[in-house]
């Protein structure tokens, strides 16, 4: 929401559906193939096995079950791959067709036969069938962890997973029978931050369900439940680091209920007061809502943010305001130079509502409220100083249209201004997202030479959206931003659309925001 059209930022750093595991100083070189893998066996947690010349470590305790595809190569939440091996004392470059030499359930091709794994076992999940028409899914070694799953193309579903120690568990049931299932996890980690996993799909049907962890006559001891047989969706199991370097460096999932946590937001109260003009201006787009802070708030692991249209208006600074919302800033809380930023959001997309994920400059003048329970007459003052402070529109969303549209705003000039009429620069872009009411992931990559924006990394990896900021008069978009997040009402963008009271209330959720660097 800029200052002539100011626009929501979500600074949704796109995190690409990561991980696949092995570290590089693991399979640097090809060491010795170790005792082959065998369907039947049981491996302890951290024992190794070799299999289609490659050596691997369990990372769970398990058993290979007979006749389904539990090799090494196919289940990667199970097994860690530790690069090529060799049979013979010269690495080849293909593995010898014998098992390999190394005598004993136990050799040692690694620097130790010691089977420990590192001191923080890398998270496995996955998921199991448990009959036609439940599935369980898990993930292990980890604090905490999210699923977000649909089914037959349905709404995103996200809940928090149920922990016991460090594993974390949810079951689904009443699945239709033959229902395609499609689902990713966000996994946290011991150390802080999380990390997303691929996402993953499969179909239902009424074969015989994955097997249980203990099936045989040696019960399994480990508490990680197995994957089901479908080889190709379950992502590696080591979560660091991210695919091209990024790790989090900050987030807000919105655990809990009531009042959004106050180390991470402020809000921007009112409708916009103009300081230039002495009056009100809708944020400088004409909008109708005044915004409140209790109108944004925590509820069944999402941020909501509520949009009202009264019967009574309240009657504040000589005018009357039938409609309420909320915008919340991490100004004043946190800000950032360069990362990817993102936010999974669900949108109401009913006419003359202006929703927006968006950032703006740390040197942008205007006011912010720390007071959740502010009173009813206070506000916050615009930016003077916009565009010069610079505006980066990651998301925004306009009556019931199915697009998304992504933007930014910088001066003509060099260096920080008032603002000036014919000096204030855009690059607007728009691509289509689908149903915007079901949760969708909107993203920004940003260095100093490039925007790129992103809607639905994981499956949509190419940016729909990219702007050049190496011009020396956009520097002000190469330097720190805080987030914005807001649900306006009419106004510009719009199109001047007039809100239907019908329609009332609104709601705009998000799952989570999330900033990555690296």
């Amino acid at each position: 929401m800029k200052h002539s059209k100011q626009k929501t930022l979500r600074v949704l750093a796109a995190s690409l559906a990561l991980v696949t595991g092995g570290l590089a100083s693991e399979a640097a070189l090809a060491a010795a193939c170790v005792a082959p893998w065998a369907e039947g066996n049981t491996y302890a947690l951290g024992s190794t096995a070799s299999y289609s010349g490659h050596n691997y470590r369990s990372l769970v305790t398990h058993t290979a079950y007979a006749g389904t595809n539990w090799n090494p190569a196919a289940t990667p939440s199970l097994w860690f791959d530790q690069g090529t091996c060799s049979s013979g004392p010269t690495p080849a470059p293909t593995p010898a067709p014998t098992p390999a030499p190394t005598p004993g359930p136990q050799p040692t091709p690694a620097p130790t036969p010691n089977p420990t794994p590192a001191p923080t076992p890398a998270a496995a999940y996955g998921h199991q069938v448990l009959t036609a028409s439940s599935v369980r899914f898990y993930a292990n070694n980890a604090p905490w962890a999210d699923l977000h799953y649909q089914i037959n193309g349905g709404g995103q579903i996200n809940v928090r997973m149920d922990v016991s120690g460090s594993n974390n568990s949810y079951t689904v049931s009443g699945i239709p029978a033959g229902a395609t299932v499609r689902y990713f996890l966000t996994v946290g980690r011991a150390g802080g931050g999380a990390f997303d996993t691929a996402w993953t799909q499969f179909t239902l049907n009424n074969s015989s369900p994955t097997p249980v962890p203990t099936p045989g006559p040696t019960p399994t001891p480990g508490p990680t439940p197995t994957p089901g047989p479908t080889p190709t969706p379950t992502p590696g199991p080591t979560p660091t680091p991210s695919p091209g370097g990024w790790h989090v460096v900050w987030e807000d999932t919105f655990d809990g209920s009531g009042q959004p946590s106050s180390n991470n937001w402020n809000y921007h109260v009112g409708n916009g007061l103009n300081p230039g003009l002495g009056a009100f201006q809708g944020w400088g787009n004409g909008e109708w809502e005044w915004y409140r802070p209790e109108n944004a708030y925590r509820e069944n692991g999402n941020l909501v943010i509520k949009a009202e249209y009264l019967d009574t208006p309240m009657n504040i600074s000589g005018r009357q305001w039938y409609q309420r919302s909320s915008r919340l800033t991490t100004k004043g809380k946190h800000s950032w130079q360069y990362g990817r930023i993102e936010a999974r959001m669900a949108l109401p997309r009913r006419i003359g509502t202006w929703p927006a994920f968006w950032m703006m400059g740390t040197s942008c003048d205007d006011t912010y409220t720390t007071n959740y329970n502010a009173p009813i007459t206070h506000y916050d003052t615009m930016a003077s100083n916009w565009s010069s402070c610079g505006e980066i529109d990651i998301m925004e969303q306009k009556n019931t249209e199915t697009r998304s549209f992504q933007n930014a705003f910088w001066d003509s000039r060099i260096g920080v201004f008032p603002w000036a009429d014919g000096q204030n620069n855009e690059r607007p872009g728009n691509a289509e997202v689908g149903d915007v009411t079901q949760f969708h992931l909107y993203t920004i990559e940003w260095d100093a030479n490039q925007l790129r924006y992103y809607i639905d990394r994981e499956t949509r990896p190419t940016p729909v959206h990219t702007i050049d900021i190496t011009a020396a008069n956009m520097e002000e978009l190469r330097k720190p931003f805080y987030i914005n997040l807001n649900l306006a009402l009419g106004g510009l963008f719009t199109g001047w659309a007039e809100p239907n009271k019908a329609d009332f209330p609104l709601y705009m959720k998000v799952d989570y925001v999330r900033v990555w660097q690296k």
